[in-house]
């Protein structure tokens, strides 16, 4: 991982797509692990919310409340990812 990433901007990839901070930070398992959850949540979703007759309102709540939190705590785990990065080393001695 280079030591010169920063966490926020981590945490600003991560919030435009899951994932996407992590495989900033070098973490690309991790950032995969965060995509994939996503799509599988997000297929979830949609397979239960999708037939009208079912729909009830607050089941939607519930869902979008879930993809919230799901997106905050991927926003919180890239930056923490980033905050634990070894500190930047300075110009090679020569």
């Amino acid at each position: 991982m280079d030591a010169g990433r920063k966490p926020w901007v981590a945490a600003l990839l991560s919030a435009a797509v899951a994932g996407l901070g992590h495989a900033y930070l070098g973490q690309w398992k991790r950032g995969a692990l965060w995509l994939f959850v996503g799509w599988a949540i997000g297929s979830v979703l949609l397979w239960v919310l999708l037939p009208p007759e079912w729909l009830d309102p607050r089941a939607a709540y519930v869902a979008l409340g879930a993809v919230i939190v799901w997106r905050l705590a991927a926003i919180v785990a890239a930056f923490r990812a980033g905050r634990r990065a070894p500190p930047a080393a300075g110009p090679p001695a020569c």
